[in-house]
């Protein structure tokens, strides 16, 4: 009789770590989702952050690309111009 009470203990014993562990593991998980996503999505935030200056920046490029353009084109008209001044006209 005493060997079963020692085996039921020690069975007891370990279903209880075993269940402690388990326990342990589950609130760790649910910490580490509960604290860790939020250093993620800080930096996820950084990041994107980061990313819509770089966006902005690139309107502004874009922006100044299309005046230049404008410019090209208006300049380019007025060289054509000039040159069409000092031609002959086509022969009649």
């Amino acid at each position: 009789m005493p060997e079963e009470i020692v085996v039921i203990i020690v069975l007891g014993m370990v279903m209880v770590t075993s269940l402690g562990f388990g326990i342990m593991r589950t609130i760790g998980r649910h910490l580490e989702r509960k604290y860790g996503n939020q250093v993620e999505n800080h930096t996820l935030r950084a990041e994107l952050d980061e990313v819509k200056a770089q966006l902005e920046s690139m309107n502004d490029l874009k922006t100044q690309v299309i005046d230049m353009e404008e410019r090209l084109d208006f300049a380019e008209r007025v060289i054509a111009r000039q040159g069409e001044g000092g031609r002959l006209p086509p022969p009649s």
